[in-house]
């Protein structure tokens, strides 16, 4: 069992949440791209997260060789993308009040951001050189291991996304008490 499968699924399943969302949402991650000068139409969000969300079952689903490099490939482009994009808005201090991620207005980009989603894109480049050619796709792997162990990955899996997800959340203010 290759040791990027947890990170790699994680990630995975972040990138396909939040494609989601986006999908759902596009306005928040419309206005961060256009607050930081670049194209930022719905119609363009709803594109790219359409592209996440395909990405993130190709991970899971596709077969071994070219079709899973393919699909880590654009896992970790997608998260190379992120990382760069809220390192320079940090960098040059956009004004953003949301980082787009989660198409919420209450996810501002931190430091945080970009360390998270270095290490997707590190999951999914190792996974591509240690797994992708000779086992496919996330759910090949959990398929191979046998009842016990594939519920134990699939849910440290499910949890470590879990936890990637409320890094980057922020909570909601407290109401003023009265």
């Amino acid at each position: 069992m290759p040791l990027w499968t947890v990170p790699y699924g994680a990630a995975t399943l972040v990138l396909g949440f939040a494609g989601a969302a986006k999908l759902a949402r596009p306005g928040d991650t419309a206005r961060a791209l256009r607050s930081a000068g670049l194209p930022g139409s719905p119609q363009l969000v709803r594109a790219g997260a359409g592209l996440e969300l395909a990405a993130a079952a190709a991970a899971w689903t596709v077969p071994a060789g070219r079709p899973a490099l393919v699909a880590a490939a654009f896992v970790a482009g997608s998260y190379l993308a992120l990382a760069l994009f809220v390192a320079v808005a940090l960098r040059r201090r956009w004004a953003l009040s949301t980082c787009g991620c989660f198409a919420r207005p209450d996810t501002p980009p931190r430091a945080r951001h970009v360390v998270l989603d270095a290490s997707s894109a590190a999951a999914a480049f190792g996974w591509a050189a240690s797994a992708a050619t000779r086992l496919g796709g996330v759910g090949d792997v959990l398929a191979a291991a046998g009842t016990t162990t594939a519920v134990a990955l699939a849910s440290t899996t499910a949890a470590l996304a879990l936890l990637a997800y409320l890094a980057f959340v922020e909570p909601a203010p407290a109401p003023a008490a009265t």
